[in-house]
């Protein structure tokens, strides 16, 4: 049987012969199955190609997402540290109020770590992360509801109590005596002068000579006078089982029985009686038992 063959010509120009190629029927096919190959190739690369960068800009968005959501989750976390003070601040005043401490639990502070994902697809991977966040920042998020709530209640209760106790709590010791620096805190510690280890019944607020000793509340001075170890000593009397024990005064400048108010100039810091340097030894009593300052002061 013979051969089938196909002729080509190519014509360069009028002034030369015309070239000619014969191809078999074989070849042909051969050559049109490659071609139709190559392109094929071409075609599937280039929807690879479509998809990857389809996939890198979704990649790209949800890491947009991821770090928006991770922006969130500091807020977040912020917003926790703000209630964890809040409650904070609640429990001074109720101590202050003497009230029972309100029943509110700290809110959750979200915890976490990275984790290793060992999956094949970037976006998908990204996209767990992003529900990861979600679902911990809902938890976090309903967390801090709840404590709000419980938070608003007992501010509420709060409310109610102080506008009914002003007076009450205008006798209540509830700011620093003076400006100065904390030396010595309330509780057990070695005596500078005996070496033993004793109760120390109050602060030691160190100040410049002369600094201003001022009423942390409103109250009436029983004592005014020197005391041995003490040097000058002021005690006030505030009512509902409250007193003020301030010593070591360069000068009293109030006299017993004089009413006083809060922020009212009392004294001035010295360094009399048994004394390392210019201070002023604060007491805090309810009932005739020392409590430690702190609890009391709301700056």
């Amino acid at each position: 049987m013979a051969k089938r063959f196909y002729t080509i010509l190519i014509l360069p120009d009028a002034t030369r012969p015309p070239l000619k190629f014969h191809i078999s029927r074989f070849t042909l096919i051969s050559i049109a199955v490659g071609l139709s190959g190559l392109f094929l190739c071409i075609f599937v690369f280039i929807l690879q190609y479509i998809n990857m960068n389809a996939n890198m800009l979704e990649l790209k968005r949800l890491r947009k997402e991821v770090a928006h959501l991770s922006l969130l989750g500091e807020k977040i976390r912020g917003m926790q540290k703000e209630m964890v003070s809040l409650q904070t601040f609640d429990r001074k005043i109720r101590t202050l109020a003497q009230l029972q401490p309100s029943d509110l639990g700290e809110p959750v502070i979200g915890t976490g770590g990275g984790e290793h994902w060992e999956k094949a697809n970037l976006a998908e991977t990204m996209r767990l992360e992003k529900e990861q966040l979600m679902a911990r920042m809902e938890q976090e998020i309903r967390a801090l509801e709840g404590a709000a709530k419980h938070q608003e209640s007992s501010f509420s209760e709060l409310r109610y109590f102080l506008e009914n106790k002003r007076t009450r709590l205008s006798c209540t010791p509830a700011i620093w005596p003076v400006r100065g620096w904390l030396t010595g805190g309330f509780g057990y510690r070695r005596s500078p002068f005996t070496g033993y280890k004793e109760l120390h019944e109050g602060l030691d607020i160190a100040a410049s000579p002369m600094a201003p000793i001022i009423a942390p509340a409103d109250g009436t001075a029983v004592y005014s006078g020197f005391m041995a170890g003490w040097g000058n000593v002021l005690i006030l009397n505030h009512g509902y089982g409250y007193q003020t024990f301030y010593a070591h005064h360069a000068r009293n400048l109030v006299p017993a029985g004089k009413k006083v108010k809060r922020g009212e100039v009392i004294a001035y810091v010295g360094n009399t009686g048994q004394s390392t340097g210019p201070h002023l030894h604060y007491e805090v009593h309810i009932n005739g038992v020392p409590r430690d300052p702190l609890q009391y002061i709301i700056d």
